[in-house]
């Protein structure tokens, strides 16, 4: 059946305004755009090690989430009384000594020595705590025997005291985009100069 010229025209009309008044399709929130395919992980990229991680949003997430990004990786643990407030003050200080355009593109990951006390809330208010950017910012635990297997190849060495508290040393280790170690400082209050040299543009 054939409209009459006058009732198409309307229908048209109608048509178009149902269109323009329609809601746009929008993605679910869950929806990430696809990740940027960086190719094959280097032979001597760390994020070769495959290690989860559960992080202060009690999220799985992969060593190389930052991968992309130059990133700064240490371990510490929560309870710390003095030297990982400072290895964390060490970090920032880092940040604020960089130019702001590359101070965005870094991500910062600490990995905790004591999984069962470092829970993703613990770790939460830490960031909370320490004032940290969480976009940019990943704290987190893991399983002993990962956690055992990164600390032997930043070269950190760990032990847990009868107390509950933990010996161990202070390393900060910047890794490239890729995950490769670039540079590092070894001890509290060292210069940065090695880490800031390897982020100059």
């Amino acid at each position: 059946m054939r409209l009459p010229p006058l009732a198409l025209s309307w229908a048209l009309i109608l048509s178009g305004l149902l269109l323009a008044t329609a809601p746009a399709c929008e993605l679910p929130p869950s929806a990430d755009p696809a990740p940027v395919d960086l190719g094959p992980l280097p032979d001597d990229s760390l994020y070769q090690l495959g290690m989860t991680l559960t992080d202060q949003r009690g999220q799985a997430v992969d060593l190389g989430l930052h991968r992309g990004h130059p990133t700064l990786v240490t371990m510490f643990y929560g309870s710390c009384p003095a030297a990982c407030p400072m290895l964390i003050a060490d970090m920032k200080a880092i940040e604020e000594a960089l130019p702001p355009a590359v101070r965005e593109e870094l991500r910062v990951v600490m990995v905790s020595f004591d999984p069962e006390v470092d829970r993703p809330e613990v770790l939460a208010g830490l960031a909370r705590e320490h004032g940290l950017d969480e976009a940019r910012w990943t704290l987190a635990s893991s399983h002993p025997d990962e956690v055992r297997s990164l600390a032997a190849v930043l070269g950190i060495s760990y032990r847990r005291l009868d107390s509950g508290h933990y010996n161990h040393s202070a390393v900060i280790t910047l890794l490239d985009s890729q995950g490769r170690p670039t540079a590092r400082i070894d001890g509290l209050r060292q210069p940065a100069s090695p880490i800031l040299a390897a982020l100059s543009p």
